[in-house]
């Protein structure tokens, strides 16, 4: 008894000893300053008994031409409020190939491992980079990165295909700020190998391929095709582009089965794109829609509560400019009998939004 008294007595003295090496006036740590350990809540809701995750399918690190170590992308897509990131380095572009030699899976590979240690869906992928007319392919989903490595652009591609890669066009304006699409383009679609199309990436989006998404039925992708740190380039909470992606589970098979089936909405700057069948389930899971009171026989006020992060945008027909709704906020708005109300941060196609009359 006496002993195990005394060895009480000093587990608790070193106890203190140790409180008391910490907390003293030599070193005060601040751990709040940190914001290593803070990710930002987004709310964007699930809908049609899928869950919504908010996925990045276009980042690159400095073993190719970014700025940021893979462990570090990972890091910063936590703490964006991400839920996935797809590690799609150039096939060829080694920017830092003199200071750091490894093979082409080895981005996926160093994320993959810390995605596993904090819960980010690490896909792997490669960006087959080349001039018009093909321009940038994405490679998602790949099993091995440097069998791509070849001279032949439409061999990269095939062998892609192979591994059951899903193709995704990327950037269409770039470099020339247009956004045709190619015979080539036109051909793998017709295949069934091209099966999405970046309509933002970054700081642009591309009108012309909201139609080439409806036209050739391509699912349409927002990414950041992220070279630099996020923190300098999409400070504001929320605001770094997102593929919303609506899938059975929380894994990359899922992922993968969600963008085979279409299911998938571009998010960015403060605009969803997509088929309207998941605009408007999205619409209705964020926003609360309510009469309020009847100002006449042909006029009643609504309550449009926002209980999302998302941003929308409302204009009534008999509006000349759209009327914002945040993020937390409540919007009142007077709407006519049988009016068709515009949401036009909500679209469609080139200059067509999603619309919807509130009362007949």
């Amino acid at each position: 008894m006496r002993k195990n008294l005394t060895l009480a007595f000093f587990a608790l003295f070193c106890a203190l000893t140790a409180a008391a090496q910490l907390h003293n006036d030599d070193v005060h740590v601040h751990q709040a300053v940190s914001r290593q350990n803070y990710r930002q809540y987004l709310r964007i809701p699930d809908i049609g008994g899928y869950i919504t995750l908010k996925c990045d399918f276009h980042v690159h690190s400095d073993i190719s031409d970014g700025q940021v170590w893979p462990v570090g992308r990972v890091n910063e897509a936590w703490n964006d409020g991400l839920d996935a990131i797809a590690m799609t380095d150039h096939i060829e572009v080694h920017k830092n190939a003199d200071i750091i030699r490894c093979g082409l899976n080895k981005p996926y590979e160093l994320a993959k491992a810390r995605g596993d240690m904090i819960g980010m869906i690490v896909i792997p992928g490669a960006e087959i980079t080349r001039k018009k007319p093909l321009g940038h392919i994405c490679t998602l989903f790949i099993r091995d990165a440097d069998k791509l490595d070849v001279e032949d652009e439409m061999q990269a591609v095939e062998e892609a295909c192979r591994q059951g890669a899903f193709l995704l066009w990327n950037h269409p304006g770039y470099p020339d700020r247009k956004s045709d699409i190619y015979p080539v383009h036109e051909r793998l679609i017709a295949q069934g190998k091209l099966r999405g199309v970046e309509v933002f990436n970054k700081t642009e989006s591309y009108p012309r391929a909201f139609d080439y998404a409806v036209q050739y039925g391509l699912v349409p992708f927002a990414n950041s095709d992220i070279h630099y740190m996020s923190g300098s380039i999409y400070p504001v909470r929320g605001s770094r582009p997102m593929t919303l992606v609506f899938a059975t589970a929380r894994t990359a098979g899922a992922i993968r089965e969600a963008l085979l089936a279409g299911r998938a909405l571009a998010c960015f700057d403060g605009n969803l794109m997509g088929r309207g069948e998941y605009i408007g389930q999205m619409i209705d899971a964020a926003l609360e829609i309510r009469e309020i009171r009847q100002v006449s026989k042909t006029k009643r006020t609504f309550e449009i509560v926002n209980k999302s992060d998302l941003r929308f945008a409302v204009r009534p027909a008999s509006y000349d400019y759209p009327m914002p709704v945040y993020a937390g906020q409540v919007l009142r708005i007077d709407i006519r009998q049988g009016e068709q109300v515009e949401f036009t941060n909500c679209i469609l196609g080139k200059g067509r939004y999603y619309t919807r009359i509130f009362w007949e």
